[in-house]
């Protein structure tokens, strides 16, 4: 239950909100002093309490400092692992518009013969998917790299990075996917562009005409260069001279989104008690004081209110609308988009 404290308008000054018999001089010496601890003056004990209010609203629930300090690390808590699906969500959206771009440069070809006669157009379509495929890799980096750095904060275990760690390490062991995007991330950063050949090919299905565009790599090409990483380019020279991207970046992603799920898991404990913590506060503030959209917390002094933090419900909505949005990605390899017609 809460104890509720109401700011008197005419005993408080309703530019400063201290006491008017007090003074100015009260509100230059102590309004941007941070106490902790009763204090002293002029005969009266002054302390620190810590309240929940209603945006626009001048009732003062008063809450304990335990309570105080669950609902900032709560909040702190849960923006930050909203920030993380942001991360992915970014490399998501990015793999996405690499597909489309590569779906609808074969569709212009089919509907249209000038996009594959004419040359300025064809170099636009080539630099378009090299364009996709880089913002592809800047982001899966971002994401890799800061992902360690994520999780400390998200964790008291001082294991945690260390497990993360390990995941990467597994996928990197296990999928040549990728061990190629990897070494092909860093050959973009420091000689060249991803795509070497955009392959269009037509052939046909029975009745139908099948369009199928391919980003390749050129192993020798690669080979020739002789700065990318020496062990993943004996495995592509035994696999095939023209390295399909595709095939590799859905890997590649793949084992992204598998080392993500294995992250919300070993959070999920966490996170719900953080979201427990909110929502209640929620709840019990609608029982007793009627159903609000917007808390805010903040230390009362002299019935001042100051350090003030929002406490919203909306971090968590976002986060678990982009975890039902991005799931783990399992066997793109074996998926494909048609738009075949039934004959």
């Amino acid at each position: 239950m809460f104890i509720s404290q109401e700011m008197d308008s005419g005993r408080f000054c309703g530019v400063c909100g201290f006491e008017k018999t007090y003074g100015y001089e009260l509100f230059a010496k102590f309004a941007n002093k941070t106490v902790k601890s009763p204090r002293e003056f002029g005969g009266m004990v002054m302390t620190v309490e810590y309240c929940l209010f209603r945006l626009n609203s001048d009732v003062n629930i008063i809450i304990s400092s335990e309570k105080y300090e669950r609902l900032i690390k709560a909040k702190r808590q849960l923006v930050s692992m909203m920030k993380v699906e942001e991360k992915l969500n970014l490399l998501i959206e990015n793999y996405s518009e690499l597909e489309k771009d590569i779906l609808n440069v074969s569709f212009n070809r089919m509907i249209s013969p000038v996009y594959s006669t004419d040359w300025i157009l064809s170099i636009g379509d080539f630099h378009l998917i090299n364009r996709r495929i880089i913002n592809f890799l800047t982001t899966s980096r971002l994401y890799l790299d800061q992902i360690l750095h994520d999780v400390k904060e998200l964790s008291d275990d001082p294991t945690f990075s260390s497990i993360v760690e390990k995941l990467k390490n597994t996928e990197y062991e296990n999928v040549l996917g990728y061990r190629v995007l990897e070494a092909l991330r860093n050959y973009v950063q420091h000689r060249g562009l991803p795509v070497h050949l955009l392959s269009f090919n037509k052939s046909k299905v029975g009745d139908l005409s099948k369009h199928v565009i391919n980003p390749f790599l050129k192993v020798s090409e690669l080979r020739n260069d002789g700065k990318f990483k020496a062990s993943v380019l004996n495995e592509l020279e035994k696999e095939n001279e023209k390295a399909d991207l595709k095939l590799y970046i859905r890997q590649y992603i793949s084992s992204i989104t598998k080392i993500h799920s294995a992250i919300r898991s070993y959070l999920s404990d966490n996170i719900n008690k953080w979201d427990e913590e909110i929502l209640s506060t929620y709840e019990e503030f609608d029982k007793e004081y009627g159903e609000t959209e917007s808390l805010a917390i903040g230390e009362l002094y002299l019935n001042f209110r100051r350090n003030i933090t929002f406490i919203m419900k909306e971090p968590t909505k976002r986060r678990k609308w982009l975890e039902q949005k991005n799931e783990e990605l399992n066997n793109l390899v074996s998926k494909f988009i048609s738009s075949e017609v039934t004959l």
